[in-house]
């Protein structure tokens, strides 16, 4: 018999951006292969709710939490939290970005890179870069 390759059965996956287009997408994907998914989002109301479905969905442990990935404070206390419940990480899904839709009233292109704010710039390296780092350094420390 040949061994699934893709089965995730018993693996705490977190997923960051969790409550996003595409989070939501890592977070099914993982559910329906049997793993845990661990869903992270600034807002907590929208990755309880996604996390109720998927238990309901999959039959599959699953948690939402509420955490700002630039704040290492946050993300070492959110890994504490999920290994006292889980016991384990398994596996970091580095999602989360800023929504890409950059408008003003002024109608600037912000597409076009002489009109792109610096403080948007920033906010986007902060959460890319920093973000990632941060989840990297504490998510993935407990792998």
């Amino acid at each position: 018999m040949k061994e699934n390759l893709f089965d995730l059965s018993g693996r705490v996956i977190v997923i960051t951006g969790a409550a996003g287009l595409l989070g939501r997408q890592h977070v099914d994907a993982i559910a329906s292969a049997g793993g845990t998914p661990i869903l992270l989002d600034l807002s907590l109301e929208p990755v309880e709710k996604l996390a109720k479905g998927i238990k309901t969905q999959y039959g599959v442990p699953a948690a939402g939490y509420a955490v700002d990935i630039t704040n290492e404070t946050e993300v070492g206390a959110n890994t504490h939290e999920i290994l006292e419940i889980f016991g384990k990480i398994d596996a970091l899904v580095n999602n989360a970005a800023n929504n890409p839709k950059v408008e003003n009233q002024e109608g600037k292109n912000f597409s076009r890179l002489e009109n792109f704010p610096l403080e948007v710039w920033h906010a986007d390296l902060t959460v890319g870069l920093t973000g990632s780092f941060l989840c990297a350094k504490h998510y993935g420390s407990a792998i």
